[in-house]
């Protein structure tokens, strides 16, 4: 039988020998099967693209936030509505921390915790954020009348990105924390372990660079775009 499987991080914890794959908290894990073809996306595919740890991340994040508050700024953690605006939410309440969300995050968290996502009830930013407490919101606040209203407002980017010390200045926000949907270099590699898959076709981002790298590893991998170029081995 052929399986076919497009596989995303999904950030899913799998254990592999001493290794495992980047947990969530608001994700459940992914069930990982061997396939004979992979269809791999590829958007952090070059070898630098190295997330740091779940742990370090969630530190970056409390940091963030109490340092903002301990200057009476209004923290802001900018995310996508569906998927990172959840687990940001997820690690608040982990830590204890008071958020809001805004419309669109709500009604994504909402949808969440009706398919069995285990999150808190989400409280809906009404124009007034109280002192001490986070809003949880999508990169477009930041063109928004409201957003304008918030005093001192603080902002932070949640993206992959992050890991390029210039996403702050791309984004035009106060910081950036590379906290992230995707999976980072180390994790499509050990993917590619996990599954065994006799080809690998690579899609969105990276393709013919991951692709590439994967060859030179011994596997059959191709981009999906047709942009590949031979590699010749220099003696």
């Amino acid at each position: 039988m052929l399986h076919v499987r497009n596989l995303h991080s999904q950030a899913s914890l799998l254990y592999t020998g001493d290794y495992k794959l980047r947990p969530s908290r608001a994700a459940e894990p992914a069930s990982w099967l061997q396939a004979d073809t992979l269809v791999m996306e590829s958007t952090f595919g070059l070898p630098h693209y190295v997330l740091p740890s779940a742990t370090e991340i969630e530190q970056s994040i409390l940091r963030f936030i109490h340092e903002s508050i301990a200057d009476h700024a209004t923290p802001i953690l900018l995310g996508y509505s569906l998927g990172k605006a959840q687990e940001i939410a997820a690690i608040l309440t982990a830590h204890n921390l008071p958020f809001v969300s805004s419309k669109t995050v709500c009604e994504m968290t909402q949808a969440c915790r009706e398919a069995g996502c285990h999150l808190p009830a989400p409280i809906l930013w009404d124009g007034d954020i109280p002192a001490g407490t986070t809003l949880i919101a999508p990169p477009q606040i930041l063109k928004q009348a409201q957003y304008f209203q918030i005093p001192n407002p603080r902002t932070c980017m949640m993206t992959g990105w992050a890991i390029n010390p210039s996403a702050k200045f791309r984004y035009g926000t106060h910081a950036a924390i590379p906290l992230s949907d995707h999976a980072d270099f180390p994790d499509l590699l050990h993917t590619v372990e996990i599954v065994k898959p006799k080809k690998i076709i690579t899609i969105h981002g990276s393709t013919r660079e991951l692709a590439s790298s994967l060859r030179q590893r011994g596997y059959n991998a191709w981009s999906h775009y047709g942009n590949d170029q031979l590699d010749l081995p220099f003696l």
